[in-house]
């Protein structure tokens, strides 16, 4: 097993080298579980010269994150080390910042996202207010400049994920979201149903289980969110 300064060390050693580094760090949370659990939160902390947050950091570690989320263990571990604020910042970055080589990334940091949000009870996580509402409207800006069926998928599915720790009137009371936002955010989910109503099309049974979390969730809160609920019943 590797102790933690060979952990730390390799941490670096394959920084530069990002395939052989993936192909490491995906194998990481099973062949020193221990040690990265020690150690995660500080190399989730680690920034570059130029940085003023540990963007660099994060998206060498993300391929590991995303595996560790799979399981609810590996889920208690980056909460722990309050690495799921530090997932949840460097998505809002990426996604209001979006280029066509981050694609790849966003979507890495989006499953490790909602790997944690669809485990929330078993693990007991609450998103803070200031993050699930920076993610709402990044998600629902990037979902809005995008024609791509898997953007706006996944972008309303973390969102009906996101909506359940909040409510329609509590949003609207805070600072960074107004009436421009929740009208993004009823355009998302509205857009996202409008998809799923298109029959047996390959692009709708690509995407069933998005579909379903979509689903699942507006049925809890459809209520609490009047504007989105009518933006879907078309009422």
């Amino acid at each position: 097993m590797l102790g933690g300064n060979d952990l730390i060390f390799s941490f670096f050693l394959f920084s530069d080298r990002t395939s052989k580094a993936n192909c490491y760090l995906a194998e990481t949370p099973y062949a020193s579980s221990d040690k990265v659990r020690e150690l995660l939160e500080y190399m989730l902390s680690i920034e570059g010269e130029d940085e003023t947050s540990p963007f660099y950091s994060i998206c060498f570690l993300l391929p590991m994150l995303c595996q560790m989320t799979m399981e609810i263990q590996g889920c208690k571990t980056l909460i722990s080390s309050r690495g799921h604020k530090a997932v949840v910042e460097f998505l809002v970055k990426l996604l209001c910042n979006p280029v066509t080589e981050d694609m790849d990334r966003i979507f890495l940091a989006c499953d490790t996202v909602m790997n944690l949000l669809l485990k929330q009870e078993e693990v007991h996580f609450q998103m803070e207010e200031s993050s699930c509402i920076s993610l709402l409207n990044a998600l629902a800006f990037w979902a809005e400049k995008s024609d791509d069926p898997s953007v706006l998928m996944m972008a309303a599915s973390i969102c009906a994920l996101g909506l359940d720790f909040t409510s329609e009137a509590a949003l609207l009371k805070h600072p960074n979201f107004d009436s421009r936002s929740l009208t993004r955010l009823c355009h998302l989910i509205s857009r996202s149903f409008a998809f799923a109503t298109q029959g047996m099309a390959d692009a709708v049974r690509s995407e069933t289980d998005l579909i379903e979390i979509i689903n699942s969730g507006f049925s809890r809160w459809a209520d609490r969110f009047p504007s989105i609920k009518a933006a879907v019943l078309g009422v």
